[in-house]
This record gives C-alpha cells, sequence and structure tokens, in this order.
C-alpha cells in the first residue's frame, strides 16, 4: 500500500499524471466502513503524496455537490483541496443522485483527448461506472492509478486495475488527532 512509497524521485522521471477524485463516493465510502467518531473523512494530503510518488500531478479535480458545504465547518475542505493544487469541481444533483460520474467521465475523456502529454491517470473512486473508462485508458496505452475504500464496493474495480497493470493505493483516512489511519 502506501507504505512503500518511492520518495526522492526527480521530477524529470516522473510521468504527466492527471487525478479524478469522486469526493461523494469516497466519504460515502468511508462512512460506511469506518463507523468511528474518530474518522473525520479521508486525508487529501496523503493522497497528494501517493500521486506525486507516480507522477508529475498536472490536472487535479475533485467533483463536488454543493449540497455537501453547507455547514460551515466543511467549508474548510475547500482550502486543503486548492492548497494541493486540487481543482474543486461542484456537480449537480438529479432526484438526490449525485451526476458527479458522468462528469468525472466527460472530464477524463477531455483531458485523454486534449492533452497528449498526460501519460498517467488516477481515479479515486470505488464505483464500477469507472470501469469502462479504466479499460479504454488501458486500451490507448495510459497507465493509471486506483485509490479506494478498502472494504467498499471496489472489488470490480481492483480486479479491473490488477488485470490491466495499475496500481491500487486505499484512500488513507483522516482521524481526530492523526493525519493517517
Amino acid at each position: 500500500m502506501g507504505d512503500n512509497l518511492k520518495r526522492n524521485t526527480l521530477e524529470a522521471d516522473k510521468p504527466p499524471l492527471a487525478a479524478f477524485i469522486d469526493n461523494d463516493n469516497i466519504v460515502k465510502g468511508i462512512e460506511d466502513q469506518y463507523q468511528s467518531s474518530s474518522v473525520q473523512g479521508y486525508d487529501i494530503e496523503k493522497i497528494v503524496e501517493y500521486l506525486k510518488d507516480e507522477g508529475e500531478l498536472r490536472i487535479g479535480r475533485v467533483y463536488f455537490n454543493p449540497s455537501d458545504f453547507e455547514n460551515v465547518k466543511k467549508k474548510s475542505l475547500l482550502h486543503r483541496f486548492n492548497i494541493n493544487l486540487i481543482e474543486p469541481r461542484f456537480t449537480d444533483t438529479y432526484k438526490h443522485k449525485s451526476l458527479a460520474d458522468p462528469n468525472m467521465v466527460w472530464d477524463i475523456a477531455e483531458v485523454f483527448h486534449n492533452h497528449p502529454e498526460i501519460e498517467k491517470f488516477a481515479i479515486i473512486s470505488g464505483d464500477k461506472d469507472f470501469l469502462p473508462i479504466m479499460r479504454k485508458l488501458h486500451a490507448a496505452g495510459k497507465d493509471g492509478i486506483l485509490i479506494y475504500v478498502d472494504g467498499s464496493e471496489a472489488k470490480d474495480l481492483q480486479e479491473t486495475a490488477e488485470n490491466i497493470g495499475w496500481k491500487k493505493y486505499e484512500v488513507p483516512v483522516y482521524r481526530r488527532g492523526s493525519s493517517s489511519r
């Protein structure tokens, strides 16, 4: 997992990387797996460390629903993403269903077509909706990383990532009084 990170690799040796985070999926996965008041969400700084160890982060996007920030406490998350070079993207909902997935797929396809210099893609989600895009990226010769919540519905994604040679990491949770699990 994350303990075997490659430190001190020269930036020039790292492939250009684009990362896409499905915030709603990750938060729900953590809530389902860690029903503890000490778990406060996920550790974006640790995820960015994983990404920077795997490549040169050129494009980073996290997908939110506007309602995710109705309470003031959660608004501080936006600052944490911004300082880590991850651009917040707000998506609509339809009948209480987040539309983050189609927006992410569209953005991944857009980056693939408009930024051929991007050699590696990171998908941070456990949603099976990303299976086809993972396979398409692989078929087009792109490398990738899957970061998922352990124990969540991500089993199909994990198997696909393993079969196509993508690295896998578990989402690091953020606990009260600690920056990782």
